[in-house]
């Protein structure tokens, strides 16, 4: 007996997978993990070799192309956030974000089938790897080089102004005489003539309605580029997030996750540098953005829409991809082929659904052609409605 439960636990530690079911696997790490099984490679070593090149994971920070620190800004940027260079997209940071309490219905949605589970996984490291491609490796296992845009960082100090830069409708709340300026976390406004759009940070998933901007007691108005110096509004982590949704999900990180949530006010500049350099905090925000973060009033989070089993066209690459980037860039190649690639890994068969379906187009039901993995605004619209 003693030795059967020796090699049972050796077998664990060569395999990964000995306390997964895979006949139903659950989450992240056991999709992960069952996967392996079927190449008989560990889970780290199946996520190191076969869903993303380690050598590759965050490989701009381990060896920075020619021409990608041309301005000073890219080499400030580069000094002060590639200190932990190669460990910020790591196998333990993925599967220790994934297993916050928030996320655990990733890839474990109710009533969803192992296939299915497969295919949100596939649909989120596609768009992660698409974000973060150092197109080394025809879209297989060459996601994960950037946590950081780099390319846009053309100046020689933080006051240069990215092309993500907040407009001035975007507006925060800041508390009154504190150093450093610490923001509201339960709120965020855009404003427009008549009123605000009010996106409240402290649900889940997040919620957006029509109201005024209205910073609580204690605190001011204030616009949300005004948090952190232009060149700090860039792409960033896994995801890349961006302008609003950077501020969407620090609110939402201190009202539901961190160390002694809820807290109502954190300071957004020193979030922000963190983000860069934390792999877990980096990933909490992709799993965020993918499963509680939504674009508009009255829509659903991508997770919502990957896992819904009456609208099985919405369950492919095209809908997520209209989804995060607003349009079809690099959809073909690029999110497509690395859909494919993940969907092979986990011997899941692509088969595109297309039928007749009723789009909201201005308003009006209107039957409209759709298919899977035909991306356009169409099936975007159809998708993302409760």
């Amino acid at each position: 007996m003693k030795y059967l439960l020796l090699v049972v636990a050796a077998l664990t530690m060569i395999t990964g997978y000995a306390h997964a079911d895979c006949s139903l696997p659950c989450g992240v790490e056991e999709l992960i993990t069952c996967a392996a099984q079927n190449n008989n490679m560990s889970a780290e070593d199946f996520y190191n070799n076969k869903l993303f090149l380690k050598a590759n994971l965050d490989g701009f920070c381990v060896s920075p192309p020619a021409g990608s620190q041309d301005y000073q800004l890219q080499k400030d940027f580069y000094k002060s956030y590639c200190t932990n260079a190669g460990s910020y997209y790591s196998y333990q940071n993925f599967i220790t974000a994934s297993k916050s309490k928030p996320f655990t219905d990733f890839g474990c949605a109710a009533n969803t089938t192992k296939e299915l589970r497969y295919k949100e996984l596939a649909n989120f490291l596609a768009t992660i790897a698409q974000e973060t491609t150092s197109a080394s490796a025809k879209h297989t296992n060459d996601g994960l080089y950037w946590r950081y845009e780099n390319g846009w960082l053309m100046g020689d100090n933080t006051s240069y102004i990215t092309p993500y830069y907040p407009e001035n409708n975007w507006v925060v709340a800041t508390q009154n005489n504190t150093s450093p300026l610490l923001t509201y976390t339960g709120a965020l406004w855009y404003s427009v003539s008549g009123g605000a759009n009010v996106y409240n940070l402290k649900t889940s998933p997040m919620q957006i309605s029509w109201g005024q901007v209205t910073p609580p007691s204690g605190y001011s108005q204030a616009t949300l580029n005004s948090l952190i110096e232009p060149a700090y509004w860039i792409g960033m982590g896994a995801t890349q997030l961006t302008k609003d949704s950077m501020m969407e999900f620090f609110g939402w990180y201190y009202q539901n996750l961190a160390t002694g949530y809820p807290i109502d006010a954190a300071d957004y500049k020193a979030f922000v540098t963190t983000y860069i350099q934390d792999g877990v905090l980096g990933f909490n925000g992709a799993f965020w953005y993918w499963i509680y973060r939504i674009n508009g009033s009255g829509y659903r989070t991508i997770h919502q829409v990957v896992t819904d089993p009456n609208k099985l066209v919405c369950q492919d690459i095209a809908a997520v991809s209209r989804m995060v980037n607003g349009g079809c860039n690099d959809y073909n190649p690029g999110r497509v082929d690395y859909y494919q690639y993940f969907l092979g890994l986990f011997n899941v068969t692509l088969t595109p659904v297309s039928g007749t379906y009723n789009v909201l187009i201005n308003n009006v039901p209107t039957p409209t052609q759709l298919n899977s993995m035909a991306c356009d605004s169409n099936i975007q619209a159809y998708c993302q409605v409760q």
